[in-house]
This record gives C-alpha cells, sequence and structure tokens, in this order.
C-alpha cells in the first residue's frame, strides 16, 4: 500500500527498472500500467504521475534521473 507522492519530470526525465514487487503508476489524464520484477520504462518531461504498491511484496525500483549540468 506504500505509494509515491504525485510528482512530474519537467526538469528531469528518468528511466526506472523495476526490481522486485508489483507497482502501478498512474498519470495525471487518469490512465494507468502496472509493473513487475524485470520490467523497465521512460519517464519523459511531461510525465505527471504517482506509484503505488498493489502488491504483498515491497517494491524495488532503481531510478536514474537526467538532469542539465550546472551552468559553470
Amino acid at each position: 500500500g506504500g505509494h509515491i507522492g504525485v510528482h512530474s519530470h519537467k526538469d528531469r526525465p528518468a528511466v526506472v527498472l523495476f526490481t522486485q514487487g508489483t507497482d502501478t503508476v498512474t498519470n495525471d489524464d487518469g490512465s494507468a500500467r502496472t509493473f513487475k520484477a524485470g520490467d523497465s520504462t521512460a519517464e519523459g518531461v511531461k510525465t505527471v504521475h504517482w506509484h503505488k504498491n498493489v502488491g504483498s511484496d515491497d517494491v524495488i525500483i532503481f531510478t536514474a534521473d537526467l538532469i542539465k549540468a550546472p551552468a559553470k
């Protein structure tokens, strides 16, 4: 039943690897997709969504946010 609250990837697109559990990701338009161990996805700059653990195991994900280097 754990969750990651609603958030935007406006300034930080990301790639995600799901390694354990069952995680449903719901977008701000109401569409949803469920991911299980071994699945991966990309989150673009227009992504606004939240995650919810819908299984009995803990959800473990690895995510890499892609950010611009600070101006020098």
